[in-house]
């Protein structure tokens, strides 16, 4: 009867089983993009090798050395994976006449055994990142009672001034601004806003502000590897 199938309906959900089978759809759904994500990423890398395949097809041997081992390295900079491999492989192909791409592949020497995170990575770890900033400047110095409250306070509080009230040289602005550039995709920025902090919130930006300027140097060097690739196939490169 109607009464019974009520009965059951509300003895499932007051034994949590219906929450527990939303939590595991929704859990399959956040697996479910993971995987589209990254068939997305492998997809499109994929193409780019294969683009410069095409490429290569008509160039001198040199040229095409140069133009595959450049993809091979832009391919990788696009994930956080380490590179050494691969800007080995680079630095062999250049030629002591191609100073730019010489300067590429020492621009990037001090990050090929660690990587660079990307650019998603960097959005996702900015908002704890901006809490630590903004609660290492309410920090209070000394081990008295007062300061311990105050830094525990400060510690658990998340909330920070965002809106047109908040000072152009304060803190809360300068996260405000790289917060905003972050968003639009501007890694510098985001960099240029928070190199201006000082004391303990210039040490708790720190680590992700150096990822950042890293990923700036990365992207600039993706940006040059391709216009050099396409220049080789020019009648000038051949």
């Amino acid at each position: 009867s109607l009464d019974e199938l009520q009965m059951r309906i509300a003895r499932l959900e007051n034994s949590g089983t219906v929450s527990d089978l939303e939590a595991d759809v929704e859990k399959i759904g956040v697996e479910s993009d993971r995987i589209s994500a990254s068939v997305e990423d492998i997809t499109s890398r994929i193409h780019g090798l294969e683009q410069a395949g095409e490429m290569a097809v008509g160039a001198s041997a040199e040229a095409r050395g140069t133009i595959l081992a450049a993809e091979r390295l832009r391919e990788v900079l696009r994930t956080a994976a380490p590179f050494s491999d691969e800007l080995g492989a680079f630095r062999d192909v250049v030629s002591a006449d191609q100073a730019d791409l010489a300067k590429v592949a020492d621009d990037l020497a001090p990050f090929a055994t660690s990587g660079i995170p990307p650019l998603a990575t960097l959005r996702e770890r900015f908002g704890a990142v901006a809490r630590t900033i903004v609660a290492s400047d309410l920090r209070m110095e000394g081990d008295g009672w007062m300061a311990t409250l105050v830094n525990r306070i400060s510690s658990l509080v998340s909330v920070r001034r965002t809106g047109t009230d908040v000072g152009e040289n304060s803190v809360d602005g300068a996260v405000a601004r790289a917060e905003r550039a972050v968003g639009e995709g501007d890694l510098m920025g985001a960099v240029t806003a928070l190199q201006a902090l000082e004391g303990a919130a210039a040490e708790a930006a720190a680590p992700w502000l150096a990822d950042a300027r890293a990923r700036t140097i990365a992207e600039g060097a993706m940006v040059v590897l391709h216009v050099n690739a396409v220049s080789l196939m020019s009648p000038v490169g051949k």
